[in-house]
Formats: structure tokens, C-alpha cells, sequence
């Protein structure tokens, strides 16, 4: 699994993250990273594997917070509304957050809330069906 962050991705993520001076300014020195799944799932360990590699470089603490449930949108809808100050991160995947508005007409949260930081790691998909299917 740390195969998946190689070091450019870890150190453009920290730098990124570092640029949130004005959070460590106001006494803030923890950067929450939200899983919107539950624990012990892959992204779960990603986002731990993440959190262990950047706080070295940002010299602050690096906490990992899982909020699972409505496909990601328990989660997202945290981040979402979270003061946007850098401190609080989300670790979902391309496919929730772009489906999740064209899946749901009403979401608790405005999707444009959230902004792309870094890909952290690539997953490919594939849909397999019976050789009978129609």
C-alpha cells in the first residue's frame, strides 16, 4: 500500500497543507484528515498511511476522523461546512464526489465547497458481467 504514495504526492500534499498559516496563527496545530467511510476500510488505511507520512513535514499533528454513512455524504458534508482554513481535509474518491450530486437532487451540502488538493492514489474499476448476460 505505501507503494501508492510516492514521495512527490506526499510532499506536494504537506506543501499544500503548509500554505494553511493563517490556522497556525489562531492556535490551530492539528489537520484533520475526514474519511467518509468506515474504519479499517482501504481508504481508512490510506488516509492513516498519509497522515503518519505528512506530519513530520508540517510540524503539526495529523489526525485521522472517520465519518461513514449516506455514500460519503455524511462525511462530505462535514468538510463541506468546516471552516475553510485548510485544517480540514477529505480523503474520498473522484467517483463519490462527482457522482454523488448527479445521484442525489438534494444534498446537504453545496458540492462547489469542495476543492481538489492532490491525488493521493489510483484505483482502477472495471464491470464484469456473465458471458450469458444480455
Amino acid at each position: 500500500m505505501s507503494s501508492l504514495l510516492n514521495r512527490r504526492n506526499v510532499l506536494a500534499l504537506a506543501a499544500v497543507l503548509a500554505l494553511a498559516v493563517p490556522a497556525r496563527a489562531q492556535g490551530t496545530d492539528r489537520v484533520t484528515i475526514v474519511v467518509p467511510y468506515p474504519p479499517g476500510s482501504a481508504p481508512d488505511v490510506l488516509a492513516r498511511l498519509v497522515a503518519h507520512k505528512i506530519t513530520g513535514p508540517l510540524g503539526r499533528t495529523v489526525i485521522v476522523e472517520n465519518r461513514p454513512g449516506a455514500n460519503a455524504i455524511i462525511g462530505s458534508d462535514y468538510v463541506a461546512k468546516a471552516k475553510p482554513d485548510g485544517t480540514t481535509l477529505l480523503l474520498a474518491d473522484r467517483m463519490t464526489v462527482v457522482a454523488n450530486p448527479l445521484l442525489y437532487s438534494k444534498l446537504p451540502y453545496d458540492p462547489k465547497a469542495l476543492q481538489g488538493v492532490s491525488d493521493i492514489a489510483r484505483v482502477n474499476l472495471a464491470l464484469s458481467v456473465g458471458a450469458n448476460a444480455p
